[in-house]
């Protein structure tokens, strides 16, 4: 009898290495990728005269630093709380004391990320007064803008609050 149970336990056990190296696994691919569409200038560019140029932003001239895993990530905030979200642009050739309005395409923002417009203004992120709409699916954060330079929404996760923890009653 104590050989049946050794020899029961023996195949038991084999069989489970077995399947366990020998499972198949099944990747979900999503059906639905995530695609940031380019900033732009949404303003006519033959009423107000202006230039407007995408940069990845890991081309920025300055205003940016890498992190130990090459991320890369906007200079002057805490590490691992803000973003970019998608690539950047570049105003030009816009007179002073002319406005437009430029748009990012803001994906995640469904997915309880939140955001808002800056420009490097030479020495830090400058927060720009932003306007997040939603139509038809896509969702845009615009600024109106009255300075030539660079541009870039950044973005941080602000996710599904924590549960307020309760004392039971005394």
């Amino acid at each position: 009898m104590k050989k049946w149970t050794r020899a029961t336990i023996s195949v038991l056990l084999a069989l489970s290495v077995i399947l366990i190296t020998t499972t198949v696994v099944f990747a979900r691919l999503d059906p639905n990728p995530i695609v940031w569409q380019d900033p732009e200038g949404t303003t006519d560019s033959a009423l107000v005269p202006y230039s407007a140029e995408v940069v990845d932003t890991w081309q920025l001239p300055a205003g940016i630093e890498t992190t130990d895993k090459q991320l890369t990530i906007p200079v002057g905030f805490p590490a691992d709380q803000i973003q970019f979200g998608g690539k950047a642009l570049k105003v030009g050739d816009l007179a002073e004391g002319k406005i437009i309005t430029i748009c990012f395409d803001f994906p995640v923002y469904r997915y309880d990320w939140s955001g808002s417009v800056y420009m490097w203004n030479g020495s830090e992120w400058v927060k720009q007064i932003t306007t997040i709409t939603s139509t038809d699916g896509s969702t845009q954060a615009c600024a109106k803008v009255s300075a030539n330079g660079y541009y870039a929404l950044l973005i941080q996760f602000w996710g599904t609050p924590e549960p307020v923890a309760t004392l039971p009653p005394v």
